[in-house]
């Protein structure tokens, strides 16, 4: 069953993360929804992304640690433009002292947690 038929966008999820198989696996259960994922996997390429596809992207599902910059610096980066500041984004963090306005997803999740989180925020 789509996404359409359930009522849900049809815009993308960009998830934002250094570890390829974990993009890859979050990537599997999103496919399986029918819904669309691009993917970057750091914050360049996660800002090169959205000013190349702003439209098409949703939900932005950021990890909140990785090299070379966090999920916390490329929120900032967001907020500096109008364009991206709008975007609902999720961050993903096992790290239960996080403080944010932003919505966490705690690791590790399951498929069911993941795609609720989706549903909630994506536009």
């Amino acid at each position: 069953m789509g996404t359409e038929d359930e009522g849900m966008p049809d815009t993308a999820v960009l998830v934002v993360d250094d570890n390829e198989s974990f993009r890859d696996a979050i990537g599997a259960v999103l496919g399986q929804q029918g819904i669309p994922v691009r993917y970057a996997a750091d914050q360049q390429e996660a800002l090169a992304r959205l000013e190349a596809e702003l439209s098409g992207i949703g939900l932005v599902l950021v990890d909140h640690h990785m090299p070379g910059g966090s999920g916390a610096d490329l929120l900032s980066a967001m907020a500096r433009d109008p364009r991206l500041a709008r975007l609902p984004v999720v961050i993903m963090s096992g790290d239960v002292a996080l403080v944010t306005q932003r919505p966490v997803l705690r690791k590790p999740f399951d498929a069911t947690a993941l795609l609720s989180a989706i549903r909630k925020h994506r536009r």
